[in-house]
């Protein structure tokens, strides 16, 4: 800093060390202003830098994406795959560690072999999307069996998104989640045919889980599961009627007490929370009240409403086109009174926000270390399966790229 307190415009000359400084400023929290002093200097001369066009090009590749998407909020295993190729060009790199990463990364496709589609038959086809998704929030080899839950959870949660959202009838959905209440496979009776194949996949598919716990480790999960279950089909059914009742609500409060559950997240970070207490065959009270209390927990609250803003950013116009109007950016609009621009800009700096919440709270969490950073990893996989465009909706070539890279692409 100079004299006035200001940043030296000397650091300005050393374009990686901008880059490492305007990384670092993501993992900042509330009432740290020097850090947006910092954020506003290095994105101002990060992109000066880019204009001059006298960068390596590696490292003005890695400041064009930072500018896009820090590095903090994006995927890791993603980075690591990218950073490999980045790191085989350098001169100075150490080929022992060089190929301990490749063989570390190219361990984690043994999936590949599993034939994921013939073993889950009853999904549609978004089973590679919630794989990736899967692999992206919990990628330690030893939580194969959660990559399984969660990749079988995301299917079947993706075709009842869809059931809610645009197929099924009132009266139909009203059923469903009754008989979800019931959780009683008797209840099918009731369904018309395409919601039979609907009930089974998710009853079977959480019986399946219960038995493995019960059977291997002497848990009985089915308690929770099945309340974070009903909660989750209970909220698509509040959207659906909403959506039949034509009633848009009014404030991003109102809106975001029902949507932070119905984006799926809450049961997700569940499936997680379950997997780790499997691991560690045992549940302490500061656990089992986070579990119980989870509706009023910022651990899964916040993950959850950062994903609704992404969403919401990401598939409103396309919604909209079909009927769909209930989302944050109209909500605000509404009780604003500002424009859709406006309205964006708002939801985006919700997003900044609400991260500058979550990295305090994983910070201080008194919980064990591997389900705060888990629940970060799947908000980064969140936000970079978002980053060009709706991945569960029409793929584009980016998105596409990425999912091979991860998947598929030897290093």
């Amino acid at each position: 800093m100079n004299s006035d307190g200001k940043f030296k415009e000397c650091l300005s000359e050393d374009a990686a060390g901008l880059l490492s400084l305007y990384e670092a400023l993501y993992l900042g929290v509330h009432e740290e202003g020097v850090l947006d002093e910092a954020k506003a200097f290095s994105t101002k001369h990060l992109k000066l830098a880019m204009d001059k066009l006298e960068l390596e090009k590696d490292l003005a590749q890695q400041i064009k994406e930072s500018l896009e998407v820090p590095l903090y909020w994006r995927l890791p295993r993603m980075e690591a795959r990218n950073f490999i190729n980045i790191y085989q060009r350098d001169e100075n790199k150490k080929l022992a560690l060089l190929e301990l990463a490749k063989l570390d990364f190219n361990l984690l496709q043994w999936w590949k072999g599993l034939k994921m589609k013939d073993k889950l038959p009853f999904a549609r086809d978004r089973m590679l999307e919630c794989y990736f998704w899967a692999m992206g929030t919990v990628p330690d080899p030893k939580f194969s069996k959660c990559r399984r839950n969660l990749t079988k959870y995301g299917s079947i949660a993706t075709l009842l998104d869809d059931v809610y959202d645009t197929y099924g009838s009132m009266d139909e959905l009203h059923k469903y989640t009754t008989a979800v209440k019931r959780w009683d496979l008797e209840a099918i009776v009731e369904l018309p045919e395409y919601m039979n194949v609907c009930y089974k996949a998710m009853y079977n598919h959480v019986n399946e889980m219960v038995e493995d716990a019960l059977n291997t480790h002497g848990l009985d999960i089915l308690p929770y599961i099945k309340d974070q279950w009903m909660c989750y089909v209970q909220s698509l059914h509040v959207g659906a009627e909403w959506y039949y009742g034509g009633y848009m609500p009014t404030t991003l409060e109102e809106y975001f007490k029902n949507s932070w559950i119905s984006i799926g997240i809450p049961l997700s970070l569940a499936y997680v929370f379950l997997a780790m207490l499997e691991d560690s065959n045992s549940l302490n009270q500061c656990e089992l009240q986070l579990f119980e209390q989870w509706s009023s927990s910022d651990l899964f609250y916040l993950p959850s409403l950062i994903t609704r803003l992404l969403d919401d950013l990401t598939t409103s116009n396309v919604e909209m086109e079909r009927g769909e109007t209930t989302n944050s950016i109209q909500c605000y609009m509404i009780q604003e009174g500002v424009s859709e621009e406006e309205a964006r800009d708002h939801i985006k700096d919700l997003i900044c926000d609400s991260m500058k919440k979550f990295n305090k709270l994983v910070a201080h969490s008194s919980l064990p270390t591997g389900f705060a950073e888990t629940a970060l990893a799947m908000v980064r996989c969140v936000q970079r399966m978002y980053q060009f465009g709706d991945w569960f909706g029409v793929q584009s070539k980016a998105n596409k790229d990425c999912q091979n890279s991860l998947l598929f692409n030897c290093v």
